[in-house]
């Protein structure tokens, strides 16, 4: 309930320029860093599987896995720079402290032509000051550090319904 009380006008927004991106045929892609990564990975997982109703999947894909087994503060860059198209979309999720990797994601992002929606936590105002007009931020700096985990996976289940409601309608 928390949740949704304070991010239901961020949700909303991010769920509209998800979506819209997803019926013009683009494609998600996530990142995030440290345990972040994990939250970034399952939503990649939900909306390309299909996992909670019978649908097909959508685009998105996770730059954690596909950069795993390389090293260097601008492994997630490259692979955007590498895989994504203007219009796509990059999902940015942050714990705080403008990681490098997360910094060079978005100066990438921003050279392709791409949107972004960031999860920002204290002290990513690099991050946040990188952001373009058309951009979306949620940051959830208001809550304490144990339980930004937590936070940040229920807004990306939220996410995750939203869009399937929103192209599906209701199941």
């Amino acid at each position: 309930m928390s949740i949704g009380d304070a991010f239901a006008p961020q949700l909303a927004q991010a769920a509209e320029i998800l979506t819209d991106a997803l019926l013009a045929g683009n494609t998600l892609y996530t990142c995030g860093q440290g345990s972040s990564a994990l939250v970034g990975e399952f939503f990649s997982h939900k909306l390309s599987s299909g996992a909670d109703i019978e649908r097909p999947g959508f685009p998105c894909v996770n730059i954690n896995q596909l950069t795993h087994n390389i090293d260097g503060d601008s492994r997630y860059a490259q692979a955007i720079l590498t895989h994504a198209r203007q219009a796509d979309i990059l999902v940015l999720i942050s714990r705080g402290d403008s990681h490098s990797d997360l910094i060079n994601s978005i100066e990438a992002a921003l050279e392709r032509g791409m949107r972004i929606v960031l999860l920002t936590y204290k002290n990513d105002s690099i991050l946040v000051d990188n952001l373009g007009y058309s951009d979306l931020c949620i940051d959830m700096s208001q809550f304490e550090p144990a339980a930004l985990d937590t936070l940040q996976f229920q807004v990306i289940a939220c996410l995750c319904d939203l869009i399937d409601y929103i192209i599906l309608g209701e199941s």
